[in-house]
C-alpha cells in the first residue's frame, strides 16, 4: 500500500472485501479468528500497521508455539486456514487478486489421474470455443469438485444421480448466481467424464439450477458525487495510484470490463486517432471506444511516471516483481474499496461495489442522458441492445449528472 493505515481498519476494510466476493459467514469467522491473533501479535510486536512482513512473522511464531504433535495435526487442518488467511491478507495489502495459495490438507491433494482429468477436461472445453477468462473458472471450480470427492471419499465411476445432492453442498454458501456458474462447471463435468468413459451415466440434466429471473436485479451505480470522491481519494504522488486512476477511468469512463481493462495492450491504443480498439475476453468480438482526453493523459501520465520497466505487452500491470498483470478482477475490487473507504462512500451489502459496478455507473449514466440503447450497446460492446434495458431499472437520482461528456464520446466513436 502507498499508505499506512492502522492494522484494525486495514482488517475492517479486509472483511468488507470478502463479503463483496461472496465468500460464506462461516469462512470470514474463520478470517476474524485468525486476524485477532494477527492483531495480538502485532500489539506485542510494537506494530501499528499490517504488512507482508508482518504476516510472515506472525506465521514464523504461530507455529514455533505450537508442540510438535499438535503441529502435525495442524498441518491437514488448522494450519491450511491459517496460511490461507495471511495470504489473502497479503494479496489484499498489495492490491493483488487473491491466490489460491495454503497448505492441502492430505485428503484434497489431487493425484496424477485426477489432474490429468482437470487438464482433459479444459481442453475439451477449449475445442467448443469456450473464452480464456471462463476456462479459468472452470479449471478452478473443477479442481475444488475433485477435492470434494476426495473429502467425501467419492469413488469416481460410482458418479451417478443419487449424488446430485451431495454434490450441490460444495457451494452451497453462495448466493444464487454464483451457485448457477457452478453449477454450469458441474453439468459440463459431468459431460466430459461421461463421454471420457469415467462414469457410466450422463446425469447432467439431472442437475437443477437455481431459480433466478435474469432481468429482476437492479444493478448497482454509483451516484456521481461518491465516484468523484473515491477518484479524489487516489494518491497521484505515487505509481500505484496512477496506475490506480487508469483503471478506475477505463472502468467509468469508457465502460471496459475488467478482463478487457487486464488485458489492454499498448497495440490496442491508436494515439493519432485518439481510439481504443481490441476484441472483447468475454464476446470474442472487436471493438473500437473513443479515447477521450480524461484517459488518454491518465494513461500517459503512468506511462511516463508510474509504470514499472517490463517488456510485457499489457499496460496494466502490478507493482511487485516480477511486475505481471492482474489475473482476476479482484485486484480492481480491492482499489475501489480501498479508495471508498479512505473517501468515507459507505459501502452496503446491497449495493455492489466491484469494478463492474462502474461500468453499471456508465451505462446508466449514458440512460440517463437519452442516450439510445443501440449506441450504449455499441458502447459497451452487447450483442444485442436489449442487453442494455435491465440498466433501465437503475433511476437514481444522484445520476443526473454524468460521469462524462456523452457528446464528446457519441462524437468521437462514430
Amino acid at each position: 500500500m502507498s499508505e499506512e493505515i492502522p492494522i484494525g481498519e486495514f482488517f475492517e476494510e479486509f472483511f468488507n472485501a470478502l463479503k463483496d466476493y461472496e465468500y460464506g459467514q462461516s469462512s470470514i469467522s474463520i478470517r476474524k479468528r485468525h486476524c485477532d491473533k494477527i492483531l495480538e501479535f502485532a500489539n506485542k510486536s510494537g506494530k501499528n500497521s499490517y504488512s507482508v512482513a508482518l504476516g510472515t512473522s506472525f506465521l514464523e511464531a504461530y507455529f514455533q508455539t505450537q508442540d510438535n504433535n499438535k503441529y502435525e495435526q495442524m498441518t491437514v487442518a488448522g494450519a491450511s486456514r491459517v496460511f490461507r488467511t495471511v495470504s489473502m491478507l497479503n494479496d489484499f495489502y498489495t492490491s493483488q487478486p487473491f491466490k489460491n495459495i495454503y497448505l492441502k490438507p492430505q485428503n484434497t491433494i489431487l493425484n496424477n489421474k485426477q489432474l490429468k482429468l482437470i487438464d482433459g477436461f479444459i481442453k475439451y472445453l477449449t475445442n467448443r470455443g469456450f473464452a480464456k477468462a471462463s476456462l479459468d473458472v472452470f479449471k478452478r471450480v473443477s479442481k475444488r469438485y475433485f477435492e470434494f470427492f476426495n473429502e467425501e471419499d467419492m469413488v469416481l465411476k460410482d458418479l451417478g444421480v443419487r449424488d446430485v445432492e451431495h454434490l450441490l453442498t460444495v457451494f452451497r454458501e453462495h448466493k444464487p448466481i454464483t451457485m448457477k456458474k457452478n453449477i454450469q462447471v458441474l453439468k459440463h463435468l459431468v459431460r466430459f467424464l461421461y463421454e471420457s468413459g469415467e462414469i457410466t451415466t450422463d446425469f447432467s440434466e439431472n442437475i437443477p439450477y437455481p431459480r433466478i429471473y435474469r432481468k429482476s436485479g437492479i444493478p448497482s451505480v454509483w451516484p456521481t458525487e461518491d465516484l468523484e470522491r473515491i477518484m479524489n481519494a487516489i494518491d497521484l504522488n505515487s505509481a500505484i495510484g496512477k496506475r490506480n486512476k487508469v483503471i478506475l477511468l477505463l472502468a467509468s469512463r469508457l465502460g471496459l470490463r475488467g478482463s478487457d481493462i487486464r488485458n489492454l495492450k499498448f497495440s490496442d491504443i491508436d494515439w493519432d486517432n485518439d481510439t481504443i480498439s481490441f476484441i472483447q475476453s468475454k464476446t470474442k468480438e472487436p471493438i473500437t471506444l473513443p479515447l477521450i482526453p480524461e484517459v488518454g493523459e491518465a494513461i500517459i501520465e503512468y506511462l511516463r511516471y508510474g509504470r514499472p520497466k517490463s517488456k510485457r505487452e499489457e499496460i496494466i500491470l502490478g507493482h511487485n516483481a516480477p511486475y505481471e498483470p492482474f489475473k482476476s478482477n479482484t485486484g480492481f475490487n480491492n482499489i475501489i474499496i480501498r479508495y471508498a473507504n479512505k473517501a468515507g462512500v459507505k459501502l452496503t451489502s446491497e449495493r455492489k461495489h466491484g469494478i463492474h459496478s462502474l461500468r453499471h455507473t456508465f451505462a446508466s449514466a449514458l440512460l440517463k442522458q437519452n442516450v439510445t440503447p443501440t449506441i450504449i450497446a455499441g458502447l459497451l460492446g452487447h450483442t444485442s441492445s436489449e442487453n442494455v434495458s435491465v440498466y433501465l431499472k437503475a433511476q437514481d437520482e444522484a445520476l443526473r449528472e454524468c460521469c462524462l461528456n456523452i457528446e464528446e464520446v457519441i462524437a468521437s466513436g462514430r
